[in-house]
């Protein structure tokens, strides 16, 4: 290989890798916040999601063993935009790990975020289990599915960083192909976390829980 050639590999694997950091910010931001704060449709099955409604049209009080929907919604989304600020300061750290040319270190830079996400989710889910669930119908069986999914995506994270971690570096340009694998793979898992939401939301309708969360885990 030519200086010239080796030049353009160079400066393509830096904006390549550079660019791994961002899409994985941009697919968790964006993929997530459209599931989560989604509003209830005008299409909600009469009554079914009006379960924790009070008299004045705020939460009623917690019952035993759960938690008013309100505070529910603040913990959760209190939990939920630390663990997006953690994927995405991960993410945003990654360009800056590594360097053009050094295939090992960016191999072991990307394995690592992956990691770290695995590691984030399930502290995250950690929370969530050992939270009491909102006060509505099945409220426990809500959270399960819940906890349930991010466990799937923490797991699919550690599997990722494994991949990650066992990528030939010999060919550039197989190591590229695989870690645009491994992004795709990231990708689909992140859209799977997202879909997830609307499908729990269609199994457990409380339009209470819906509206708290949607105001709650609102950024901006």
């Amino acid at each position: 290989m030519n200086r010239s050639a080796a030049i353009r590999q160079g400066t393509l694997e830096a904006r390549s890798h550079a660019a791994i950091g961002w899409l994985l910010v941009t697919a968790l931001t964006m993929a997530l916040m459209v599931g989560c704060t989604s509003e209830p449709t005008a299409t909600d099955p009469p009554g079914q999601r009006d379960s924790v409604v009070g008299p004045s049209g705020s939460s009623p009080p917690s019952t035993n063993g759960t938690v008013a929907v309100d505070e529910w919604a603040q913990g959760f989304c209190r939990g939920f935009t630390q663990w997006l600020q953690q994927m995405s300061a991960a993410g945003e750290a990654l360009p800056s790990m590594i360097v053009p040319g050094d295939l090992p270190g960016a191999r072991d830079a990307i394995a690592q975020l992956f990691e770290d996400v695995a590691t984030g989710t399930e502290e995250f889910t950690e929370t969530l289990e050992r939270g009491d669930p909102p006060a509505i119908s099945r409220g426990d069986e809500f959270e399960s599915a819940l906890v349930s999914r991010f466990e799937q995506f923490g797991r699919a994270m550690s599997s990722a960083s494994e991949a990650a971690g066992a990528v030939d570096t010999s060919d550039p340009i197989e190591f590229q192909n695989k870690v645009t694998e491994l992004v795709a793979t990231f990708q689909s898992e992140i859209a799977a976390v997202s879909t997830s939401f609307t499908e729990i939301d269609d199994r457990f309708p409380d339009r209470r829980l819906a509206a708290a969360v949607s105001k709650e885990c609102s950024i901006g």
